[in-house]
């Protein structure tokens, strides 16, 4: 069966009159204009944070950062009691765990989390990471790290963590799925890759309305873009489907020219 039909769904119908007033009293009232922080500041006054209902799409090629900077998000979300749960179908719980607490131990001198390996650890360098681990004590967030899953397995998943939250007097938020073609298809469409992307957009759209959370996605980008000359990403460059652009409330792109611009002397080296 569809996914869609899997769901028990709200209700969806409203009366026009009436939602206008109760819009009108809502945008008067002296809430936070940032619905779900993403604990970056310039994108909460942008985009107002990540909206429950909506589906948003992070991507980017290899080495962009788009999981650090989905983790450093999230974390941040999660700091500020809006409940987290988080798909790493790609990083282990290692490599998690160790982003997260140089994320959090940033401090000058710098530490790396390339670095946090036995034996090039020091006493000071413990202290800081004993102070980053103190600030996750009791942050709303919960990670799954479970490879092979299907999209009705991050919803079942999704909508046990509801429950869970909602026992402990707290609200699910925020939904992240690192990273979409990670995302096992269902035997529906074998072998149509167009397809499966499509079936896993859907699920991930449907998700957000249904269980009224945010969800970001993160996905990868067609390799051409590495073949221009303006290598800045635009909505033709995501990978496998027309749909992702169709479904996704808003896209946003990891870009970091300076790691492009590095690439272009390196190579400019290697041809003198």
């Amino acid at each position: 069966c569809r996914l869609a039909d899997a769901i028990s769904e709200p209700k969806t119908s409203f009366e026009l009159y009436a939602a206008a007033h109760d819009f009108i009293d809502w945008a008067q009232g002296a809430g936070d204009p940032v619905e779900i922080p993403t604990g970056l500041r310039d994108l909460d006054e942008t985009l107002g944070g990540w909206h429950r209902g909506q589906f948003a799409i992070l991507a980017g090629r290899p080495s962009m950062g788009k999981s650090a900077c989905a983790l450093a998000s999230m974390l941040r979300t999660a700091g500020k009691g809006f409940g987290v749960l988080f798909f790493s179908l790609e990083m282990t719980q290692q490599q998690i765990v160790s982003r997260a607490l140089a994320d959090y131990a940033y401090t000058d001198p710098v530490m790396a989390y390339s670095d946090l390996k036995p034996g090039r650890v020091g006493e000071t360098q413990v202290r800081r990471l004993l102070d980053a681990a103190e600030q996750f004590k009791g942050m709303p967030i919960e990670i799954e790290t479970r490879n092979g899953l299907t999209a009705g397995d991050i919803l079942a998943r999704t909508r046990k963590s509801v429950e869970d939250f909602k026992a402990r007097g707290q609200s699910l938020a925020l939904v992240v799925v690192d990273h979409l073609l990670k995302v096992r298809p269902s035997s529906r469409y074998a072998g149509q890759p167009v397809k499966e992307i499509d079936e896993v957009s859907e699920a991930m759209c449907v998700m957000a309305k249904s269980l009224d959370v945010a969800v970001l996605g993160l996905h990868q980008l067609n390799r051409q873009v590495e073949g221009r000359d303006n290598q800045r990403p635009v909505l033709s460059d995501l990978r496998g489907s027309g749909s992702l652009e169709q479904d996704a409330d808003v896209v946003l792109f990891a870009y970091r020219p300076a790691y492009q611009f590095e690439r272009q002397l390196q190579e400019g080296d290697k041809a003198e």
